[in-house]
């Protein structure tokens, strides 16, 4: 699973979780990551409704699992402003890692995806580092240091 600049979006605007869903949605649909916009936000909000997103400080991770998605991705967005999205911790999002997984790939790469994620989101200095860098070639190297994820 390659990170490259077009997995990241800087400075997006958006006023609720559900505007930055389907704002994501779109996006994946302009990089060639889905073929459907609407499915996949459907998936997505399918999601949240089941259980909230949200982590803690300040950050979510969202992700849709459907036929519309057309190869393993992971996007990281950074938000203009934060945003309510219902963390365990209450604290408002300001960044956002989106899990887009093929649905023939559901089991091992979507689990490998969230859980190779998570560690990285218990060390500090993760974050510290993503929200210091500016640039997002050296954001998608960053990420793509860390998310060493084989593609099954």
């Amino acid at each position: 699973m390659d990170v490259t600049k077009e997995n990241i979006l800087l400075d997006l605007a958006g006023f609720s979780k559900a505007d930055i869903l389907n704002r994501i949605s779109d996006y994946a649909f302009k990089i060639n990551v889905v073929n459907n916009v609407t499915q996949t936000y459907l998936e997505f909000i399918h999601r949240e409704n089941e259980v909230s997103t949200g982590f803690t400080k300040g950050i979510a991770i969202p992700h849709a699992k459907t036929d519309a998605v057309l190869k393993p991705t992971i996007l990281y967005i950074r938000l203009r402003d934060a945003v309510d999205w219902s963390t365990l911790d209450d604290s408002l999002v300001t960044d956002i890692f989106a899990l887009l997984v093929p649905e023939h790939h559901i089991g091992n790469l979507h689990l490998k995806m969230i859980s190779i994620l998570a560690s990285e989101l218990m060390e500090e200095e993760f974050m510290e580092t993503i929200r210091n860098l500016s640039k997002k070639e050296d954001i998608a190297n960053y990420l793509m240091n860390k998310m060493l994820v084989e593609e099954l």
